[in-house]
């Protein structure tokens, strides 16, 4: 009998031996889980707090976007008062100095006055006003180099034409056309 309940002792340690690796098993696939299941946590954090700074991120560049588009709408709002005010004074300039001038400004003269008008008349944005008469000036605009016209006049030479220029009343170069028409007198200041 002692030599079964040995049999015994030995089967029911090797079933405790067993059983205890098993459970150190499960104990170590308990602890992988549970680490893995920090690691997966913390990377779902790191993913909401991405969320939310792309969340605020796009807020900001949304609410950015729209203060530039109220802005540039200032602008343009702004431009086109200085371009109806130029317009009434360019009308009034011309007509007083339109007999004195060659048949060629006069007639330049007439076309900037016209597509001011036409622009400023038209049914259309602010913005799409100032684009439209960028445009029509640029198709009308040829080299204008008044370094050239200064030195030949500074050689004693006089400048190719006498009179008035359409090219340089529309393209000024560093001029402020603010500043101009106060020197003309147009603008009190």
């Amino acid at each position: 009998m002692r030599s079964e309940r040995r049999k015994e002792l030995f089967a029911a340690a090797d079933e405790r031996e067993e059983y205890e690796a098993l459970l150190a098993e499960q104990k170590n696939a308990v602890a992988r889980l549970k680490a893995d299941v920090k690691r997966m946590s913390a990377e779902l954090e790191a993913y909401k707090n991405r969320e939310n700074l792309i969340g605020l991120t796009l807020k900001a560049s949304e609410e950015k976007a729209e203060e530039v588009r109220k802005l540039a709408e200032l602008k343009y709002t702004a431009e086109m008062v200085r371009l109806k005010e130029f317009e009434e004074r360019w009308s009034k300039v011309f007509a007083r100095v339109q007999g004195e001038l060659p048949e060629r400004e006069k007639e330049q003269g007439q076309i900037l006055l016209f597509k001011l008008r036409e622009v400023l008349l038209k049914r259309a944005s602010d913005r799409e006003k100032i684009e439209e008469l960028g445009a029509a000036v640029s198709a009308v605009r040829t080299d204008f180099d008044p370094k050239s016209k200064v030195e030949s006049y500074l050689r004693g030479q006089q400048p190719e034409a006498e009179g008035f220029d359409l090219n340089e009343v529309l393209n000024p170069g560093e001029l402020d056309l603010e500043e101009l028409c106060k020197e003309m007198g147009l603008m009190e200041e």
